[in-house]
């Protein structure tokens, strides 16, 4: 029972009893990291310079950029990037559409998921979810 589809940047398997995905999901979620890091402290280093010049622009923009990439870097840690998940481990296989990607939510029993952004052809892959999950 071994089906292979292909996605935007890799391939996708399911067998018997795992999932196994081919794709950059590591180096994506290490360059966020990397790039989230460094403009939270650019965020922090303009709100820091609020209590230089009292100006209540710097302080709000710091503040609301600190936050939303602090909330951005949270989220990104609750996802998990391995490459071989056992159907034991998942709860529940979704397809969604996100800003014009197809994505494939493999969602985990340890309340991490996995994300994987799909081809434009999702028509097989849709039928064998249905089929079998």
């Amino acid at each position: 029972m071994s089906q292979t589809f292909s996605l935007k940047k890799g391939t996708i398997s399911f067998d018997k009893d795992k999932i196994i995905i081919n794709d950059n999901a590591r180096k994506q979620k290490w360059i966020f990291i990397l790039t989230s890091c460094f403009y939270a402290m650019i965020a922090i280093l303009i709100f820091l310079e609020y209590y230089e010049r009292r100006d209540t622009i710097k302080y709000w923009v710091g503040l609301s950029a600190t936050l939303i990439n602090i909330l951005a870097l949270a989220s990104w840690l609750l996802r998990s990037v391995r490459t071989e998940l056992s159907l034991i481990e998942v709860k529940s296989i979704k397809l969604k559409k996100r800003f014009g990607n197809k994505l494939l939510d493999i969602e985990l029993k340890n309340n991490r998921f996995r994300r994987v952004m799909l081809d434009e052809n999702i028509k097989e892959l849709q039928e064998f979810i249905e089929d079998n999950f």
